[in-house]
């Protein structure tokens, strides 16, 4: 018997899809900071299928911020240790 609900990532890879458009939109920087950002939400994709959600946009939005929020916290490291 098969799978009758998508998996997290079917849905991800969908919603991905929806956004193709968009990123056509955009300029070359930007389509490569869109690449990224997509990236980072496949990264977290177990842990986010963890959670089962309903709407799949949070979770890679969660997956990103999550990211984003690593990085600010290299870069005050960084910083803090030039500084002193």
């Amino acid at each position: 018997m098969g799978r009758t609900a998508p998996t997290y990532r079917m849905l991800t890879e969908s919603e991905i899809q929806k956004w193709n458009t968009f990123k056509r939109a955009l300029r070359r920087k930007d389509r490569e900071a869109f690449d990224e950002l997509m990236k980072k939400v496949r990264e977290h994709a177990s842990a986010s299928s963890y959670m089962a959600p309903l709407d799949v946009f949070d979770a890679m939005s969660l997956a990103i911020l999550l990211e984003h929020e690593k990085e600010i916290t290299a870069l005050k490291k960084k910083v803090e240790n030039v500084s002193d």
